[in-house]
């Protein structure tokens, strides 16, 4: 499946895995910039993440992870390990 990706600006918040600040977002599905509840998948360490009610980066709960539709779980899954081999590619830890 080819989807169309997006970029935009966010308020920039730091990873709550690796302190990285994050000020932009890669949309895969849906308009705009992220809402409240929308997953997120940190750059640098690839730990998922979802925004609260501030736009701000908080961990996700494995809870919230089983609650998200099995294509959502694979295409994070998918994402995580795009980053993490792109890691590898580079010689990053």
């Amino acid at each position: 499946m080819n989807k169309k990706w997006r970029e935009s600006e966010t308020t920039p918040s730091a990873c709550p895995y690796c302190g990285r600040i994050n000020d932009r977002a890669i949309h895969i599905e849906g308009e705009g910039t992220p809402r409240a509840g929308d997953v997120a998948i940190c750059i640098s360490c690839a730990g998922i993440c979802v925004f609260n009610d501030a736009l701000i980066e908080e961990k996700v709960s494995p809870e919230q992870i089983e609650a998200l539709p099995l294509g959502l779980q694979y295409e994070l899954y998918k994402a995580v390990v795009a980053v993490r081999r792109a890691h590898e590619e580079i010689g990053k830890p």
